[in-house]
């Protein structure tokens, strides 16, 4: 633990909701730890999200890779709740505000 803080580069932590294996307290470890981290909740999965909610997952994956190579990626340390998969966007939902944020599919 007392060596994530040396991490610079762009860390995206993704978990499911219902995961015990790592639970969320694991996740808050790595988020707090590592400055340009953001943490994503997946709702309603466990420890295999990406088999669970495979399209989800790969839109995270999707814009977190695209916010890094467009230099946009703003590792703040926030934790958000991804919602269910819709037809054209998903929505980023702080787990500490009143707000969204849609994220678009391409």
């Amino acid at each position: 633990t007392s060596q994530l803080k040396r991490l610079k580069g762009p860390v995206l932590v993704m978990c499911g909701e219902n995961d015990v294996l790592t639970p969320r307290w694991c996740q808050e470890v790595l988020r707090t730890n590592i400055p340009n981290s953001k943490l994503v909740i997946i709702q309603n999965v466990c420890h295999a999200f990406t088999i669970e909610s495979p399209k989800v997952s790969k839109r995270l994956i999707r814009w977190f890779i695209k916010e890094v190579e467009e230099n946009r990626w703003e590792g703040d340390q926030t934790a958000f709740i991804a919602t269910d998969e819709s037809a054209e966007t998903f929505d980023l939902i702080p787990c500490r505000r009143n707000h969204t944020r849609q994220i678009p599919l391409s």
